[in-house]
């Protein structure tokens, strides 16, 4: 198939494909409307232009902002240039270029982003009606103005015009601005996906330049990713693999792609220009078959609409073709009326001027006219010639022109990879520090576990020197020397009858020992110890003292739980230190309710706290009730609290005060 029409057809689709939405103006809340409008679209814009065009006429009637205004207006002329309609597209393509040369901030980002896509628009408008010099000036002019944040557009542009020059058959031009497009697509590291429009570009460049290996490799590229494409991309691809078979005379294979890309046509409306070129391309195919009855259908179906366009390059191949055709039919005259018709068009392709030449010898043939068939013969070989001595420069000219790239490609890579190395030396110097972080904190937490064990080692050590301390403090309670006294006491005063304080004693001594090995004990069980101590220490005091227990009413003793010889302790060191040798000697226990508990009041009148000695702390007693209830304390929310302090009673006289205040919900579990 003719390279004229498959390059023409794939600058058609890059010319109508969306090449990537405007770069929003962060601070125009409009600009970032429309930013969103084409990416909420983004499939209407490939299969629904007229539903785009109707969106974009409501927003612009809305549209405060100039900027947004025009960029509306941009994808309205976009949306024409899709449908076919380039006439419609080129009017609202000419108002935004005049509102941009007009407008005051030529250095807004948002303008040269609005430059960039309207200088797209008016050189694919421009390509249309083959003024392609025009055309590749728009491009050019687009792919300054693309800014480098906004790399799918600057690739799009690139790519069409590598197809302008690929059209005008300048193919080391066109391997240039390929390979810019590969390089916008690796300086971002873009996937695969984003590059099969250039896959099957270079695939066609190569078909030109009849190297198949490399032809064939990079359309197996592109159609890895052929269920991404859009509907007339998968044509562009169809129909370009077909001309790739044609040109190796592989008809079959040719038709076959052919049939595929019409077929693809009809899922849309739109592809009204694709469909009509991909029945010349099967007419041509025909004729290669000498099928000339088929090949006449799709050229008389594809005709009028040609003429209608005004479309010089197609009715100048067409007119080849069908002369051709009525050569086969052996209808001379019908022939030499197509042969005959003068199309300017200015550039002719070579491969096209072949074929009419060919068209031109077989026609003198039939006619017997030998001499001018033997004319365009030698014209066609020396046209001929001259493509295949061209053919051979353009492709020394790629050849070196992709070492080129591939040997900037390399240099790029060894620098990426570098850098690479540069980044992987940082990462292993961070990875390093983390593990050294790691390490001390997990040596400072096994430290501080360690720690935490040695001290909770050190406080059984002091639990059991504070048991121990109370056990030798209830044993030496009931010393040796007080169970002499008693003892002796008993001997001269007991009577065969009266033998009670011996049994006090007794209870006494036995008591003591039950209360060593308990922690706490009931209110009403201390109590009671605490009587029998009294009564038992009562004949070695004076006749005057008085002891006396209160407990306010409602409370019941024999449910409060309290520290073992809590009461006892102070009891024995009020009657020890102060009261034994007191005239008057009083002692008082009073119990009487607090907030969340009760409170113990254990009072006398034995001269006061006496630093120094027993009372004031240093003595064994006093030490296990204070260690003991600083233990339990750190198991319980709400502490015992235990306190010494002077008295001063309702005679004056000054005594010592023991408080104790117990909770009622006080734990006595460690």
């Amino acid at each position: 198939m003719h390279k004229y029409f498959s390059q023409q057809l794939l600058l058609m689709m890059l010319f109508i494909s969306v090449v990537g939405c405007q770069k929003a103006n962060k601070q125009t809340n409009e600009i970032e409307q429309f930013r969103q409008f084409c990416l909420q679209n983004k499939d209407y814009l490939n299969n629904n232009p007229n539903y785009i065009i109707e969106q974009c006429r409501e927003r612009m009637s809305d549209a405060n902002d100039s900027i947004a205004y025009y960029n509306y207006l941009t994808l309205i002329s976009k949306m024409y240039i899709y449908k076919g309609m380039a006439d419609s597209a080129m009017f609202p393509a000419s108002e935004v270029l005049v509102f941009c040369t007009n407008y005051d901030n030529q250095d807004s980002e948002s303008l040269k982003d609005l430059y960039a896509d309207i200088y797209n628009i008016v050189g694919g408008i421009y390509a249309r009606t083959s003024q392609f010099d025009a055309s590749i000036d728009n491009f050019k002019k687009a792919y300054n103005y693309c800014s480098n944040n906004n790399v799918h557009h600057k690739r799009n542009v690139a790519i069409n015009i590598a197809d302008l020059y690929s059209f005008n058959g300048q193919f080391d031009e066109t391997s240039q601005w390929y390979y810019k497009a590969l390089s916008q697509c690796d300086s971002l590291s873009l996937p695969e996906s984003d590059r099969f429009p250039i896959y099957y570009g270079l695939g066609r460049v190569y078909m030109q330049l009849r190297n198949y290996n490399l032809c064939d490799y990079y359309f197996d590229l592109a159609f890895q990713y052929y269920d991404e494409m859009v509907p007339f991309e998968r044509f562009i691809y169809l129909n370009n693999r077909g001309n790739a078979y044609f040109f190796r005379e592989d008809y079959e294979k040719a038709l076959e792609y052919f049939r595929s890309a019409l077929a693809q046509t009809h899922t849309t409306p739109d592809l009204q220009y694709e469909n009509n070129l991909c029945k010349i391309n099967l007419g041509e195919v025909f004729l290669r078959l000498n099928q000339p009855d088929s090949a006449k259908i799709y050229l008389n179906e594809c005709y009028d609409y040609f003429v209608a366009m005004d479309q010089s390059s197609a009715l100048y191949y067409m007119n080849s073709l069908l002369a051709e055709l009525a050569l086969l039919n052996n209808n001379n005259l019908l022939a030499n009326s197509y042969l005959q018709k003068q199309i300017d068009m200015g550039y002719i392709d070579p491969e096209m001027l072949a074929l009419r030449y060919q068209s031109l010898q077989n026609y003198y043939s039939n006619i017997g006219d030998y001499k001018r068939a033997y004319q365009y013969q030698s014209r066609k070989n020396e046209l001929n010639d001259s493509i295949r001595n061209e053919r051979i420069k353009l492709s020394a000219s790629e050849s070196a022109l992709r070492y080129e790239r591939d040997s900037t490609l390399v240099q790029h890579r060894l620098l990426i990879q570098a850098k690479e190395n540069e980044v992987m030396s940082l990462r292993m110097n961070i990875y390093m520090w983390v593990f050294i972080c790691i390490v001390i904190v997990l040596i400072s937490f096994i430290g501080y576990i360690l720690w935490k064990r040695k001290m909770q080692i050190r406080e059984i050590k002091n639990k059991n020197i504070i048991v121990s301390l109370r056990m030798e403090n209830i044993r030496n309670r009931v010393s040796p020397h007080f169970v002499f006294n008693v003892l002796n006491q008993e001997i001269v005063h007991q009577s065969a009858t009266d033998r009670q304080d011996l049994i006090g004693l007794v209870k006494l001594l036995r008591r003591n020992l039950e209360l060593a090995s308990q922690l706490a004990i009931p209110l009403e069980e201390e109590l009671d110890f605490v009587q029998t101590y009294v009564s038992l220490e009562r004949r070695r005091l004076n006749e005057c003292f008085s002891f006396e227990v209160s407990i306010e009413k409602g409370i019941d003793i024999s449910k409060i739980m309290i520290p073992a010889m809590v009461i006892q302790i102070p009891v024995e060191n009020a009657i020890k230190h102060a009261l034994a040798q007191k005239e008057d000697g009083r002692l008082k226990i009073s119990i009487v309710r607090k907030e969340n508990g009760v409170m113990i009041c254990i009072e006398d009148n034995g001269g006061g706290f006496k630093v120094g000695s027993v009372a004031s702390g240093t003595g064994t007693g006093l030490k296990v009730i204070r260690q003991t209830i600083g233990i339990l304390n750190k198991y319980n929310k709400q502490p015992i609290e235990f306190t010494i302090k002077d008295s001063e009673s309702e005679d004056g006289k000054k005594g010592c005060e023991v408080v104790i205040e117990v909770p009622y919900s006080y734990n006595y579990k460690l």
